[in-house]
């Protein structure tokens, strides 16, 4: 009696292979699977055996906290709140694939699913404040054990909606009254790994020098607090920010356009594969993409013109 209560039960092994493993999958596709449930090493009791189309998504937000139950952690800027990551799961849809039962040793069985994605999707993302995405799950719940799991990311795309793509000149500059600066652009649409083509454009009303002429790719991250009325007196902006430079390009050194003549610089800027969309986030939060051109001058206010451009995850 004592040597069955030691003994070492067995494992439920899962092969989950995606009909489309490299995507893309687009809004409305449905996702097929080839799922194989066996067990090694002995015989399994399972409460149910189950696969899932998960939406998952987590995010920086502010917590409640006290000093004394993390004396040994950075990661807090007050004797009141830290950072911390909330964090969302919703299944979408679930199939069952075994019931409860004992499987025996050296069990093996594979089912076919297919799960529908919803007409409307957020596009996948990881960015430093808020990541989201879809997995499929398949899991065994085992009774007094840890439940078996796997997990496979669906590789989902959520192309350019085809809003901004005549060309034209973009940007809103500073200095108006002394220089005229845009963007000209094919479009405002782009996908991440293409390369912006375009042109900055600076015409002087007044004779113009600077030290360099330059065009520069940010994408920004921002989620407001979660906490509007809290206080932290050592926190200079208690909303969750980020400005990461993701490309730039040095058009000429030592400019100077004489009043009344145009300056026309064309650049090519390659946009990083970041996994960072252009979206709206968990925390009402969002990610954005700015490309800015800049006369940079010595001792003065720098010429800037800057335009937003929509960013995608794939076509």
């Amino acid at each position: 009696m004592l040597s069955k209560l030691f003994r070492r039960s067995g494992k439920v092994l899962f092969d989950v292979a995606l009909d489309k493993p490299l995507g893309p999958y687009y809004a409305g596709d449905s996702v097929q699977a080839q799922v194989r449930v066996r067990t090694k090493g002995g015989g399994v009791k399972v409460r149910r055996v189950e696969a899932r189309l998960v939406s998952w998504r987590r995010y920086r937000q502010w917590e409640y906290s006290d000093p004394h139950d993390y004396e040994d952690d950075d990661d807090w800027d007050d004797e009141f709140w830290r950072r911390t990551w909330e964090e969302e799961e919703h299944i979408m849809g679930r199939e069952l694939l075994l019931p409860a039962q004992t499987l025996p040793e050296a069990f093996e069985e594979e089912f076919s699913v297919a799960f529908s994605l919803p007409q409307e999707v957020a596009p996948p993302h990881q960015g430093l404040l808020s990541q989201e995405g879809w997995r499929l799950e398949v899991i065994a719940d085992r009774p007094w054990a840890p439940d078996q799991q796997v997990e496979l990311e669906i590789p989902l795309v959520v192309p350019p909606p085809g809003h901004h793509t005549q060309p034209g000149k973009f940007g809103k500059a500073t200095h108006s009254d002394e220089v005229e600066m845009h963007l000209a652009l094919p479009g405002l649409e782009f996908v991440e790994g293409e390369t912006i083509e375009g042109e900055l454009v600076v015409q002087a009303f007044q004779p113009v020098k600077g030290r360099q002429v330059r065009v520069t790719l940010y994408v920004q991250e921002f989620i407001p607090r979660n906490k509007p009325d809290f206080y932290v007196e050592r926190l200079d902006a208690p909303d969750f920010r980020e400005n990461t430079v993701a490309a730039s390009a040095v058009l000429q050194e030592q400019v100077s356009v004489p009043q009344g003549e145009t300056l026309r610089l064309p650049f090519q800027l390659e946009i990083p594969r970041l996994q960072r969309p252009t979206c709206t986030t968990g925390g009402q939060g969002w990610i954005r993409w700015m490309l800015e051109g800049t006369v940079d001058r010595r001792l003065a206010w720098d010429y800037r013109v800057k335009q937003e451009i929509f960013v995608y995850n794939g076509r």
